[in-house]
């Protein structure tokens, strides 16, 4: 559990840090924020607390708030964050514009510098690395707390932090004890603890059999193993042509046929779109690509014939492929990649040998296609 470049409040040599994942507009936080001041108030110097945003979506005004506290951090430093935290949570319900413009002015900000920071989403990145983290260790909601690593789910009452916290003491005393410095003690407490990594295979490179689309030299390839029968892959477009118009030419994306047995139209459908892919090349295969996806309750052979006439295709060629269950072995070649990765669900992507499963949101592809830029040496 990192806690470089978060507000914190207590001495980084503290035997105890308590790492907390919150949210300005959830009544729950609010309760929370007023039982870690009586824990600070208990613990003194013993005890560190670091906070990580991770405003809701259902929270509207969360992530505003989060923006005006994060102002006042940059501007006055952990004082000032944690006057505006407890500003904030005094009225967790009333976060509308002139409420954040009243606590920037009780904290001594510049109201109009404030609010244009708050407008602007001018800490947007620092709040989305708290949440990407968030989500690396499962805070899935707020508050989410990690006491010297052990998590705690909920607005719990201060006895329950405080027998984690006492045994967090007492296991501190000992390392310190055996000769751990104060100031290594966090890091020795850390030692052991999951890095929140996701799950990594190994698949093979692309090669020519495989559709693309984007640059061959791009620090990041998805592969797609997708199923043009599954209704979930369809819905998954939008956020890879969103990660497309984000990142351009440093994202490459690769299609891998993986048709599911409970879907007897896929297979043909792969033929056809793999037919399209040897008449017309790349451009031909995605043209193919959005008529089948866009359609994916009607591939019968009438309307793959209907989709191959609308793109110009030879149809002597495109019947030929379909009778014959032509690149039956470029598809059990996916099948058989996958599987070897453990993949057998559509949608599934392999982004430089990260695992992504599912119609996932798209901050779940931003996380990794950064992650996976930063390994490549290049800038996300």
């Amino acid at each position: 559990m990192p806690t470089e470049g978060a507000p914190t409040i207590g001495p980084a040599t503290a035997p105890v840090t308590l790492v907390v994942f919150s949210d300005f507009q959830c009544p729950y936080c609010s309760k929370l924020a007023t039982t870690l001041g009586q824990l600070r108030g208990k613990y003194g110097d013993k005890l560190r607390v670091v906070f990580r945003n991770n405003p809701l979506p259902f929270h509207p005004r969360a992530e505003p708030a989060a923006e005006l506290a994060h102002e006042a951090f940059a501007r006055l430093g952990n004082a000032g964050f944690w006057k505006a935290h407890d500003l904030l949570f005094a009225q967790p319900v009333h976060l509308e514009d002139a409420d954040l413009a009243q606590v920037a002015t009780s904290l001594g900000l510049n109201t109009a510098t404030a609010m244009s920071a708050v407008s602007s989403h001018k800490h947007a990145k620092r709040l989305q690395a708290d949440q990407d983290l968030a989500e690396e260790v499962e805070a899935n909601g707020t508050p989410t707390t990690f006491i010297n690593g052990r998590k705690l789910v909920g607005a719990q009452g201060a006895e329950a932090f405080s027998a984690v916290i006492d045994e967090e003491l007492a296991h501190a005393e000992h390392l310190l004890t055996g000769g751990v410095q104060p100031a290594q003690l966090y890091a020795e407490m850390q030692k052991g603890a999951k890095d929140g990594t996701p799950t990594k295979v190994k698949v093979p490179a692309p090669g020519p059999a495989q559709p693309s689309r984007g640059a061959s030299n791009a620090p990041v390839t998805i592969q797609i193993f997708s199923d043009f029968e599954c209704p979930f892959c369809n819905s998954v477009r939008p956020t890879l042509a969103q990660l497309e118009q984000e990142y351009g030419s440093k994202v490459r994306l690769v299609w891998r046929n993986l048709p599911l047995a409970m879907h007897p139209n896929a297979r043909p459908a792969a033929i056809a779109a793999l037919e399209a892919y040897k008449q017309k090349g790349n451009d031909g295969f995605w043209k193919m690509h959005d008529l089948l996806h866009d359609n994916h309750e009607a591939l019968d052979r009438g309307s793959l014939r209907g989709y191959a006439g609308k793109l110009g295709l030879d149809m002597a060629r495109f019947d030929a492929a379909l009778d014959s269950g032509a690149y039956a072995a470029a598809i059990d070649q996916d099948i058989k990649v996958g599987a070897t990765a453990n993949i057998h669900g559509t949608p599934s992507f392999v982004i430089n040998g990260y695992v992504l499963t599912g119609a996932q949101p798209y901050a779940k592809f931003k996380r990794l296609v950064e992650r996976a830029l930063r390994e490549a040496g290049t800038k996300p």
